[in-house]
């Protein structure tokens, strides 16, 4: 029966069913609520992931798309200030630039060469790029927008057929980037696009995560002695990375815009989230071993009631005893006492008949 007190406290806890935000400030504040989110069972666990999975891919997307309008804009200025000439023809472009044809801006680098360049210059060029940033590549046969989830690129014969392609000029294209960058319809897109990559990635990474998490918490409940369902620790474990998925965001977002590194956060990231894991483990023991004192306690007053009714059936047993000793002996009294008086009365009678007889005979 205390083999299983740890999982019964599990099924205690089935109460009420915690909306996702809900379990996002209990995740991270309310460890004693693990329990009670994990009884809601896999589905809703999987249900909360997807949530998570969602609102990350949403708050990274707005901000990619952020850095995409800056980019645009900067490179709309880059033009302005540094082209002097631009050609296009039969899938090719040639762009001619007044000084370095690599310019870092505050929201990403441009670069610039419509030459006949080998795969080796295009990794010195990609090397050249900030992984925090958005940048714009502007090659001979197409153009190429980078971004820390991969690159996107976009051949001209493509978009050659969209535009006077006889009539490309600085000018030309000058109007294409202002136009493009007003449109809501290219960032609904951009947002859209990323906010799906980065959902799916998200989605993978933290569910490989948590199945790790998962089994680094299946060992501490082996040591600390607590039996508990694999099912139920899983579900604690989904649960447990909100904390640092939290933190993670925030520092995608300030990486973003200032470049700022912490080179061991992978590891702080599963620090936090098996301390929470482990944190709400500990409560559940602490639970269990409520509930066994709860029993010991029990099972003392039942021994205890059962002794003291035993005791009580004992005197009036006893009591009983007594009594029926008591009404023997009066009983016993009371028949001698008949007895004598029958003996007294049947004397009597005997007298009575002698004295007759004599009277009789005199």
């Amino acid at each position: 029966m205390e083999k299983d007190v740890a999982n019964k406290v599990l099924k205690k806890k089935e109460k009420k069913v915690i909306s996702p935000v809900e379990k996002i400030w209990c995740s991270i504040t309310k460890f004693e609520k693990y329990p009670e989110m994990a009884a809601e069972g896999t589905p809703r666990a999987f249900l909360y992931l997807l949530f998570l999975s969602l609102l990350v891919s949403i708050i990274i997307g707005i901000g990619i798309t952020i850095q995409f309008n800056k980019m645009i804009n900067s490179n709309i200025k880059f033009f302005e200030e540094n082209v002097t000439n631009i050609k296009y023809e039969n899938g090719e472009l040639q762009v001619e630039t007044k000084e370095n044809n690599v310019v870092e801006t505050e929201y990403g680098t441009i670069i610039v060469d419509t030459n006949d360049i080998d795969d080796k210059k295009k990794s010195e060029y990609y090397a050249k790029i900030p992984s925090n940033k958005v940048s714009i590549i502007w090659l001979k046969n197409e153009v190429q927008l980078k971004i820390k989830e991969g690159t996107i690129k976009i051949e001209y014969k493509e978009i050659s057929d969209k535009v006077d392609a006889q009539n490309i000029n600085k000018e030309s294209v000058l109007n294409i980037l202002n136009e493009y960058v007003n449109k809501f319809e290219v960032y609904v897109f951009f947002f859209t696009s990323q906010g799906v990559v980065e959902f799916v990635l998200f989605f993978i990474y933290t569910l490989s995560h948590i199945l790790i998490l998962s089994l680094f918490g299946v060992l501490t409940a082996t040591i600390i002695k607590i039996s508990l369902r694999y099912r139920a620790i899983f579900n604690m474990a989904t649960y447990a990375i909100t904390l640092p998925t939290i933190l993670q965001t925030i520092y995608k977002i300030v990486y973003s815009y200032t470049g700022f590194e912490i080179k061991s956060f992978d590891m702080m990231y599963t620090a936090i989230s098996y301390i929470c894991l482990t944190a709400a483990i500990f409560m559940i023991r602490s639970d269990v071993i409520k509930q066994q004192i709860e029993l010991i306690r029990y099972r003392e007053e039942k021994e205890n009631q059962e002794k003291s009714e035993e005791e009580k059936n004992e005197e009036i047993k006893k009591e009983e005893e007594q009594k029926n000793h008591k009404r023997q002996e009066e009983e016993q009294e009371e028949k001698i006492k008949k007895e004598s008086e029958n003996e007294e009365n049947k004397d009597e009678k005997q007298g009575e008949i002698t004295g007759e007889s004599e009277g009789s005979n005199a």
